[in-house]
C-alpha cells in the first residue's frame, strides 16, 4: 500500500525427480519505493520571547511568539530491499496439450534492507526547516506557544530544532511461501510459467520513530504476486 514502484526479478535451478515430483532452489530480488508529500503542517521560521515587567521592573519570560503563517510541507520517501533464499517442491498435476498445472511450497531465509527519510521543506521557499527556536533564559520560558494573541497548547523543542530525519534497518528472517500456476511447453525443453505466489518474508521490526512517541513497528514483509518466466529443461 502506498508503493510507488516496484522492480522484482529471481533466478534459480533444480531437478526433475518424475512426472509429478521436482524441486529448486531460488533466489530472488524485489525492490519497492515510495515517495509522498504528506499534509501541510504549521512550523514556525523563528520565535521571539515575550517578556512582562514584575513588581521590581524585571523582565520576566511568559511565551513564544511565533508566525501562524510558517508552514511546511513534509516530504516522505522509503526504500524496501528484500533478497529470498528459498527451496521449494512442486507437486505436477498432469500434462495435457502441453500445460501442466502444479501446486508448490519452499523455505528459506530473506535479507531484508529497510531505509526511510522524512524532510519537512518550508513553504515560503522550499528550503529544509531546521531553525534555532533557542530562547533567552530558556529553563524559565514557559512549554507554551503565543501566536498573536492566543495562546496554543502545543509543545516545541526550545533550542536547534531538527525534525529532519533518515533510518536504515537490515536484518534476516525466516521465509516461506506457497505457489500453484501451469507451465505451457514451446519446445521440448523451454516451457513458459505463469504462476500465483504468496510469500512471507518474515518480521521486521522498524527503528524507533521520533517526537512523542518513539514506537518501533513490527510487521510481516508479505506479497502476493503474479510471477511470469521461462523454464530450460536439460536432458
Amino acid at each position: 500500500r502506498g508503493v510507488d514502484n516496484i522492480v522484482s526479478g529471481g533466478l534459480g535451478g533444480g531437478y526433475q525427480f518424475n512426472d509429478w515430483l521436482r524441486a529448486d532452489v531460488t533466489v530472488d530480488r524485489s525492490v519497492f519505493r515510495m515517495n509522498r508529500s504528506l499534509a501541510t503542517v504549521w512550523c514556525p521560521y523563528a520565535a521571539s520571547g515575550l517578556f512582562a515587567k514584575d513588581a521590581s521592573g524585571t523582565d520576566v519570560p511568559v511565551g513564544i511568539l511565533a508566525d501562524p503563517s510558517d508552514t511546511c510541507t513534509p516530504q516522505a520517501k522509503g526504500t524496501l530491499n528484500r533478497t529470498s533464499f528459498l527451496v521449494n517442491g512442486y507437486l505436477d498435476l498432469g500434462h495435457y496439450w502441453g500445460f501442466t498445472p502444479y501446486i508448490g511450497a519452499g523455505l528459506g531465509v530473506s535479507y531484508n534492507q529497510a531505509s526511510s527519510s522524512l524532510v519537512y521543506y518550508r513553504t515560503s521557499d522550499g528550503a529544509p526547516w531546521g531553525p534555532d527556536l533557542t530562547m533567552p533564559q530558556e529553563r524559565n520560558v514557559p512549554q507554551w506557544i503565543t501566536v498573536y494573541g492566543a495562546t496554543w497548547p502545543i509543545q516545541l523543542p526550545f533550542g536547534p530544532t531538527n525534525w529532519n530525519r533518515y533510518t536504515e534497518k537490515k536484518s534476516w528472517a525466516f521465509a516461506w511461501n506457497l505457489m500453484a500456476g501451469f507451465s505451457y511447453d514451446i519446445q521440448d525443453n523451454l516451457k513458459i510459467d505463469i504462476g500465483y505466489r504468496y510469500l512471507n518474508a518474515g518480521t521486521h521490526t522498524s527503528l524507533p520513530g521520533y517526537g512523542v512517541l518513539r514506537v518501533p513497528v513490527t510487521g510481516n514483509i508479505t506479497a502476493q504476486e503474479v510471477r511470469v518466466g521461462l523454464r530450460v529443461t536439460s536432458y
